[in-house]
């Protein structure tokens, strides 16, 4: 324990040396801090405590119940336990209560080392009072514990049924150093109408709760109680003189760890700065690299943006040009076709004319047929009665005369047909004018 508060000492000294040396302060050395904890350490070692416990569930050993005295008592032990022992009984006015509880005390197993026994047996018991004369329905008796040696005090007192010896193995006297003397001022009970033979006043004391008797009627007794938190409080000038012995020894190391720590501090500064330089240089040459690199990555990536650049000038070129021949085949294609559709429909217009034509002509040959063919229908006036005559026809005709009249024929059909034509196309040159004339002139 001390060891580890050695170092822990050392450590804050050296917090403290760094603190002082980046600031600039002093070499002087503050150890009022580390005196101030160490004489806290020195105190916890020296001093020693109880562990307590507050234990309900009483036992009753005897009441005055009969005695007639002015106020009603009850007086209790708690009941036997392994670990913790009692230091005196309990009384009450009540017999029945949830307050009735009582203190028990016990040694802790860290307790620094060298403490002395904290709690020993009774060497004996005295009785300081017995109800005879009072007329209680039970026998009774108050009982004081005394201890082996001046080292240890008996706090509290015990009730007993009866007028024997107690026998309480777990009844213990404290030691001496937990103990502080007390003025006992809370009245509990007394004899008083009770037709005792003796007088007895009895007490509560504040710390353990436990009660304590007196042979005599009074207000108060003076008494010894467990100091507060049971824990003891060392001698100052042996707390002094320890840490005057320790506090040269520790003077001593801080200045050896201070010496070591401020040389330590030195060649830390000396590394620190070589690896700051050597960091730093490693920066430079990263970042050179890191310009070389980017500038690299520059050149590569203009020079890919530019290969780009030309290949989708290159592919928009070749792409213009597609399109342009495309056009261009468009164009021609929609112009042969446009020529086509004309040439188709003058063809058809041709044709129609011819059949309109053909038509009219047979029509018009069909109507002078009709017309030679058809019989002429005269009204012919009805002829007067002549007298018949003899006409001598010759029945023979001359072969001259027959060659005659057909040449006539045939040239009569010939100019006839001439005529049928040439009104044919008369009629054609008039419905192509209108027809072809009024379309140039709508285009």
């Amino acid at each position: 324990m001390t060891r580890l508060f050695f170092f822990f000492c050392s450590f804050l000294c050296v917090i403290t040396i760094d603190v002082m040396a980046e600031s600039g302060a002093s070499s002087q050395i503050d150890i009022s801090d580390i005196e101030a904890q160490e004489r806290q350490q020195i105190i916890k070692e020296l001093s020693w405590h109880l562990n307590t416990k507050k234990v309900c569930g009483l036992n009753l050993m005897w009441d005055d119940s009969g005695s007639g005295a002015n106020k009603d008592g009850y007086f209790f032990i708690p009941p036997e336990s392994k670990n913790e022992y009692m230091i005196g009984g309990y009384g009450s006015e009540k017999l029945v209560s949830d307050y009735h509880c009582v203190l028990m005390v016990s040694e802790p197993a860290d307790n620094p080392k060298g403490t002395p026994p904290l709690l020993v047996a009774p060497a004996d018991w005295q009785m300081i009072w017995k109800d005879s004369g009072s007329g209680a329905n039970k026998d009774g008796s108050m009982w004081q514990a005394f201890p082996p040696d001046n080292n240890y005090r008996c706090i509290g007192s015990v009730p007993q049924n009866g007028y024997n010896k107690p026998n309480l193995p777990g009844y213990r006297c404290v030691h001496d150093s937990l103990t502080k003397k007390i003025s006992a001022t809370t009245l509990l009970w007394s004899d008083k109408g009770s037709g005792a033979d003796k007088p007895v006043s009895i007490f509560r004391l504040p710390n353990t709760i436990s009660m304590v008797a007196v042979a005599a009627r009074t207000d108060k007794v003076e008494a010894y109680d467990l100091i507060d938190n049971a824990t003891s409080k060392p001698d100052p000038k042996k707390v002094e003189a320890i840490l005057a012995e320790r506090m040269a020894s520790l003077k001593s190391q801080i200045e050896e760890q201070t010496k070591a720590r401020i040389a330590e501090k030195e060649q830390e500064k000396k590394k620190l700065a070589e690896a700051a330089e050597k960091k730093r240089l490693a920066e430079e040459a990263e970042k050179e690299k890191l310009a070389v690199q980017a500038e690299q990555k520059a050149a590569e990536k203009e020079a890919a943006l530019k290969k780009k650049t030309e290949v989708q000038a290159a592919a928009a070129e070749e792409k213009q040009l597609k399109q342009d021949a495309e056009k261009k085949r468009l164009a021609e294609a929609a112009e042969k076709k446009r020529l086509a559709e004309e040439a188709e429909k003058k063809r058809l217009a041709e044709e129609t004319e011819k059949k309109k034509a053909a038509e009219a002509m047979a029509q018009q040959e069909k109507v002078t047929v009709e017309k030679t063919e058809q019989p002429v229908v005269t009204e012919v006036a009805k002829p007067e009665p002549v007298e018949p005559r003899t006409v001598s026809v010759d029945k023979t005709e001359e072969p001259g005369s027959k060659a005659s009249k057909g040449l006539d024929d045939l040239v009569f059909h010939f100019v006839k047909y001439i005529l049928y034509l040439f009104g044919a196309l008369i009629v054609l040159m008039i419905v192509f004018k209108l027809l072809f004339g009024s379309k140039s002139r709508k285009e």
